[in-house]
């Protein structure tokens, strides 16, 4: 199933089976629209979590980001992100800086200098929001956009990742 008929899916509840009730509807949507996020084809340069942490990355260019930090804004395990972070080194795409004033703290940046692999990918990507954009038209989009961030809002609290 391509990621336009999912966000469709999504956006549109008549496509909603008869014997199935909101809650197993909305399930089904979640995990096609994830396993889409997640497939191999999209994110075939990089792993889905090395691509979100070169992005934060990029959002944050000029603040100073450790290993925490991104844990939380991903609401990933320690481990986890260090197994990524280790990835993402070998490869060359971050170096990791030692804060000056605090020995024990270590601050992740993006190497510029490999940032390609990154940029190959993000634009797959982009053309493929490209084609979204056009199939659902600006209006739909955007309602698309705001039910999305809603969604992601009311799971994130749901799930107690939300810091008030």
């Amino acid at each position: 199933m391509c990621l336009v008929h999912v966000v469709r899916y999504v956006f549109e509840w008549e496509f909603v089976m008869a014997d199935q009730d909101e809650r197993e509807s909305l399930l089904d949507a979640w995990i096609s629209l994830t396993t889409i996020i997640n497939n191999d084809r999209l994110v075939s340069v990089l792993p889905y979590n090395e691509a979100v942490v070169c992005r934060i990355l990029l959002q944050h260019v000029d603040e100073d980001i450790t290993a925490t930090e991104l844990c939380k804004i991903m609401n990933m395990q320690k481990s986890q992100m260090n197994h990524t972070l280790a990835a993402m080194e070998h490869k060359k795409l971050i170096i990791r800086k030692r804060c000056t004033s605090d020995k024990r703290c270590i601050f992740i940046r993006l190497n510029e200098a490999e940032m390609d692999v990154y940029n190959r990918q993000h634009a797959q990507v982009m053309h493929i929001v490209e084609n979204l954009i056009a199939t659902l038209g600006e209006e739909q989009t955007k309602q698309v956009i705001k039910l999305l961030r809603v969604l992601a809002d009311t799971a994130d609290k749901e799930l107690g990742n939300h810091k008030d």
